[in-house]
């Protein structure tokens, strides 16, 4: 009798147990609760900031979310972007995305959400943790703390309008400064840059009459040479060197060693008579081109002084 009384009791302790497991197993399926995250750290005054919001439940069951009716405080709804429920063996996924924005000055503000869940004839309201977010102060807090933010607005950074007229004086005064130069240099300036290309044209005939000299061992760079050194004097001195003959050109400038060192050309170019001299017959061509130069360099620049003054 007293062996089957201790089977009873062991029976019932046994049941008991089993009942406990079964509502610890049933607070932990409902301390399950909705996860509410901001998706930023912080959040300027009223700007929006996106807050994500989800709840995995049993697939039977029903949930149903905040919508615009419901009171997000401290912050507004915007708008929400709600996406299609995921199954899989673990149970449903609802989520939505709030998109909010708040007026409050706090430093902190936090924010839990409730769901609504239902299943078969039970309803049950579950809400989310408190998540924190930072308010973006554009006030001191020291002007906060003295309960006259007024007098410290000189920290809000703000935009300033582009200002035209700076830029419009910058540009009147660039093209001023640069019509007083004109006005007072300008005609030097301009003479010296003529004087320049007239001496860099000189210069540039120099240099390619010397490799003609260098290479005058052919009848056709003896030729080019002097057809080179016949256009540069005509645009030193104005006179159509080009179409001139070797008496002619003689006769425009007399010198002795310039008749000996064009005939010594003439004799190489049209009777292929090499001869020792034609390296001191061109360079006498270069000589005379050198001292033509000089003498109408200083004619032109008087010139452009003249022109200056008309």
């Amino acid at each position: 009798m007293k062996q089957f009384e201790n089977q009873k009791s062991l029976r019932r302790q046994f049941l008991l147990s089993l009942f406990l497991l079964g509502n610890i197993v049933v607070v932990k399926a409902q301390s399950i609760v909705p996860k509410g995250v901001f998706l930023q750290d912080s959040v300027q005054i009223g700007n929006v900031i996106p807050f994500s919001f989800s709840y995995r439940h049993p697939a039977d069951a029903t949930v149903f979310f905040p919508d615009t009716a419901y009171n997000f405080s401290p912050f507004e709804l915007v708008k929400s972007e709600i996406f299609p429920t995921s199954t899989d063996e673990k149970g449903s996924l609802d989520s939505v995305v709030y998109f909010l924005k708040t007026f409050t000055i706090k430093p902190k503000l936090t924010l839990s959400l409730p769901i609504y869940l239902v299943k078969e004839a039970d309803s049950t309201i579950l809400v989310s943790v408190n998540d924190t977010v930072s308010v973006a102060q554009l006030i001191e807090d020291k002007a906060l703390a003295s309960g006259n933010p007024e007098a410290d607005f000189s920290t809000i950074k703000t935009k300033k309008p582009f200002d035209y007229w700076k830029y419009v004086k910058y540009i009147l005064l660039v093209i001023a400064i640069f019509g007083g130069i004109y006005l007072f240099f300008g005609n030097y300036l301009y003479r010296q840059y003529r004087l320049i290309i007239y001496s860099k044209k000189h210069r540039d005939f120099v240099t390619k009459f010397k490799r003609y000299i260098k290479a005058s061992d052919t009848s056709q760079n003896v030729n080019q040479a002097l057809i080179l050194w016949k256009k540069h004097l005509q645009s030193l001195e104005n006179v159509p060197f080009t179409t001139l003959t070797t008496k002619e050109i003689i006769e425009a400038i007399p010198n002795e060693r310039l008749g000996e060192a064009l005939r010594t050309m003439d004799m190489n170019i049209y009777g292929d008579v090499q001869s020792s001299q034609m390296i001191f017959a061109m360079s006498k061509l270069l000589d005379i081109a050198n001292e033509r130069y000089a003498e109408n360099k200083t004619l032109y620049k008087a010139q452009l002084k003249e022109n200056k003054n008309r």
